[in-house]
């Protein structure tokens, strides 16, 4: 939903050139924040800790943050508009503190999500600029 939500902000914005690399941001993130997960299996806190389940604890791995990595991986696509670019950064924060106070995730793991989101944004231009052989800006 977030990343398609960007996408038609996107649009309305006439952002184009944003599309492939959002595209490429959501697959790198999907295979790279579950790939962690699977290696690092942490349990959520609300299993460690005694907290209640408020959420789906289906897949009970915390590390790293899927909320916050998702989140700040969209980060960089707002740049071209700075009150949307700083509203983003808000709503990013906001995330990353619910999950801690729902006990879904320890600091840590929000704080990872938010540093792998933007690596995988960061990648993601990087990679289409080199593929399309372009060195302009973004």
């Amino acid at each position: 939903m977030l990343f398609a939500f960007v996408l038609i902000i996107l649009f309305a914005f006439r952002q184009k050139n944003k599309i492939l690399p959002l595209l490429l941001t959501f697959m790198l993130y999907i295979g790279i924040t579950q790939l962690i997960k699977v290696v690092v299996a942490r349990p959520r806190p609300f299993t460690t800790l005694g907290f209640q389940d408020l959420g789906t604890s289906d897949i009970n791995r915390s590390f790293p943050s899927g909320h916050a990595t998702a989140s700040a991986s969209v980060i960089k696509f707002f740049e071209f508009n700075s009150i949307l670019f700083y509203l983003w950064i808000a709503v990013t924060i906001l995330i990353m503190f619910s999950r801690v106070y729902l006990g879904m995730h320890y600091l840590s793991d929000v704080v990872a999500g938010l540093v792998i989101g933007y690596f995988i944004s960061d990648l993601s231009i990087f990679l289409v600029k080199k593929f399309k052989g372009d060195e302009k800006g973004f």
